[in-house]
């Protein structure tokens, strides 16, 4: 069988932290994957109801595209964090589609097995670690989700605690840890001065530009900073990590034929 491997990625490639963290995960795919046919595509964020008719257009035409291309075996691997909404959402809208291939695979998304948790622990405080100092409180903030995979944030909260890193934190845009619990956890720590947020997602979209570093009064910068912190972030996606991008590479290679 002619065997295509096919990227998924959330939000678009006209914001520069999608894009940045998009062409990292295909540059790293395409490196260990050489021999097999690489294809991308964006996906809307959002599981809105007006969203659903371009999101099932998208993955049809990139579909029959690959068909029309000669395989027969396809492997999708999205490059979401975890076992979310947008991530089951997926699932359902290929569905139909399956038939359309001998073998059909949806690989798993980053947060999956103990071993991806730990790889990722690892990577971010590698990351991080040039802002491991006394005075300083690092935030990963995530999305945050409504279904059970909301329990991977306080997960990987003890996995930083588990390494040493008690100046780490895990907060969330929605459900907890908010803003408001991490400036409580924050202030229970007199000697923090400064705080560096980080976005806890595959890429920096625009949720990172106006929910966690936005100008807006609702922003995890504004809120920190009228609490008497000293803020900066990163733009960058969990995405740009090599260790991250090597997740998804393993769970390529773990579906295929």
């Amino acid at each position: 069988m002619q065997t295509a491997i096919w990227i998924v990625s959330i939000g678009n490639g006209r914001s520069c932290g999608c894009k940045a963290a998009a062409d990292s995960i295909k540059a790293a795919v395409a490196e260990q994957f050489s021999a097999y046919r690489l294809y991308h595509t964006y996906v809307s964020c959002g599981i809105q109801r007006e969203g659903k008719e371009q999101k099932t257009d998208t993955i049809c035409n990139m579909l029959e595209q690959i068909q029309q291309d000669g395989f027969d075996s396809l492997i999708v691997q999205p490059t979401y964090l975890m076992h979310g909404l947008e991530y089951w959402y997926l699932s359902d809208q290929l569905a139909p589609y399956r038939k359309m291939f001998e073998r059909f695979a949806l690989g798993e998304p980053l947060l999956t097995s103990e071993d991806d948790f730990t790889a990722v622990t690892k990577a971010m405080i590698r990351r991080m670690t040039c802002y491991d100092e006394p005075h300083t409180a690092v935030c990963f903030v995530g999305h945050g989700t409504t279904n059970d995979s909301h329990q991977i944030y306080m997960k990987m909260q003890n996995k930083l605690s588990e390494a040493g890193c008690s100046n780490f934190y895990i907060g969330t845009m929605k459900g907890e840890p908010s803003v408001k619990c991490m400036v409580k956890q924050l202030k229970e720590i007199d000697s923090y001065q400064k705080v560096v947020l980080y976005p806890f997602m595959t890429a920096a979209g625009s949720h990172v530009y106006q929910d966690i570093a936005g100008d807006g009064t609702s922003s995890w910068k504004y809120v920190l900073e009228q609490a008497g912190y000293e803020v900066s972030c990163i733009y960058e996606g969990l995405g740009q990590l090599k260790e991250v991008q090597n997740i998804f590479a393993a769970h390529i290679k773990a579906v295929l034929p």
